[in-house]
């Protein structure tokens, strides 16, 4: 083998790395969201319509088969293209199909409507929120205007254009609207693993330093009675033994301090919850208000709020298509009232985001939860009575669902 040839790549080499998805491809994306890869090849069961066409009409000419032949392997790899190259890079796909549909037109009808439908389709709008849209919707237009230009001029039937283009604008829409709203839903996963890869940066940084307050002075001195105890063993008994007991007072006190720390390192702090709410609700274009913070909570009691409160945040952040949200709490005799309200459109099927783990964890204080959801927004009210051991059989009335 010469050098030459060993320096060429081969050509499994080749198509492996052209068929791996790229970064920022609709595949790469797939994949992300832990959905296979290629999920995007059943759409290709609309090619069909290639074969059905002629076989309605009984018209498997000898120009359909040398158009289909040699036109169909090209649209392939086009159609793999457009989603296992970047988003940046797919509307010259799309305009690849079309200028392939367009160039068929006038021999094969059935394969020109499949690859038109497929260049509207994969058509992308990414690139901003109103900029991308602007820019898919001008080179929709203009595929669908040179589609039935080109296509009147080889005397297709007008309602046939007249379908195929509202079926082509509708799916576009259609198909965009799903993009969109998975791509929203993917910086939403995102934005939620960086705020809890920064708290937990934080929350270690923190254990840290408390640590190294808590222990490093309390160890030194319990180093130096145990050395000043070894010294006096033999001069001064006493007060060696004095010095022995000490040290082990001191290590004492420092292991409850531990423990402390232990306790207070696994609880749920509800400023750090509404922190990183904070900026989970705004990575979705949500403003977070919230009333100042309840003190002298229970430590069981402030976690369980916490958790609730999180709970009832995150599912605005996911479902609510909020613009605000907001947090009050209020304490009287009855207990601690908290109310999560936001102005979304409600959301329908509560039970199915999270709502029967918040109850849970109102009744095992022996409190309530009250949802209030409909067009106007969801508000999320619970009581916690003051007084209640959470480890006893909860007495709450549960999940009441106002009318909405």
């Amino acid at each position: 083998m010469t050098r030459s040839d060993a320096a060429m790549p081969k050509s499994g080499s080749i198509w492996r790395c052209w068929l791996t998805p790229a970064p920022g491809s609709d595949a790469a994306a797939n994949m992300a969201r832990g959905i296979s890869p290629w999920v995007d090849l059943i759409h290709l069961l609309w090619s069909l319509w290639i074969v059905v066409v002629p076989w309605l009409n009984h018209d498997f000419s000898r120009a359909w088969w040398l158009s289909t032949s040699l036109s169909f392997p090209l649209f392939l790899v086009l159609f793999l293209a457009s989603f296992l190259r970047p988003r940046t890079q797919v509307n010259r796909f799309s305009w690849g199909t079309l200028i392939l549909s367009l160039l068929v037109a006038g021999w094969n009808s059935g394969a020109s409507g499949t690859y038109f439908m497929f260049a509207c389709m994969t058509l992308d709008a990414d690139g901003g929120r109103w900029r991308g849209w602007r820019a898919f919707a001008t080179q929709l237009l203009l595929m669908i205007g040179l589609f039935v230009l080109v296509c009147t001029r080889h005397h297709y039937p007008e309602v046939l254009l007249l379908w195929m283009s509202g079926a082509a604008l509708v799916a576009s829409i259609i198909v965009q609207v799903m993009k969109s709203m998975n791509r929203k839903a993917d910086r939403l996963r995102m934005s939620e693993s960086e705020v809890r890869r920064l708290a937990g940066l934080a929350e270690r940084e923190r254990i840290g330093r408390d640590l190294h307050d808590l222990l490093g002075h309390t160890l030194s001195t319990i180093t130096l009675k145990l050395e000043l105890s070894r010294r006096l063993s033999e001069s001064d008994p006493e007060r060696s033994a004095r010095e022995r007991d000490e040290a082990e007072i001191i290590a004492r006190e420092a292991l409850a301090e531990v423990r402390a720390a232990v306790t207070g390192i696994r609880a749920t702090d509800l400023a750090a919850e509404l922190a990183s709410a904070r900026l989970l609700l705004a990575a979705a274009g949500v403003a977070l208000e919230h009333d100042v913070l309840p003190t002298g909570l229970p430590p069981a009691m402030e976690r369980s709020v916490a958790l609730v409160v999180r709970e009832a945040l995150t599912n605005i952040a996911r479902h609510a298509a909020a613009a605000r949200a907001k947090v009050s709490f209020r304490q009287d005799t009855d207990g601690l009232h908290v109310e999560v309200r936001d102005d979304g459109h409600g959301i329908r099927g509560m039970a199915g985001h999270g709502l029967s783990g918040m109850r849970e964890r109102v009744e095992a204080h022996g409190g309530r939860l009250q949802l209030d959801t409909g067009p106007a927004g969801t508000r999320v009210i619970s009581l916690w009575p003051f007084g209640h051991d959470p480890s006893g059989p909860a007495i709450g009335v549960g999940l009441q669902q106002a009318p909405a």
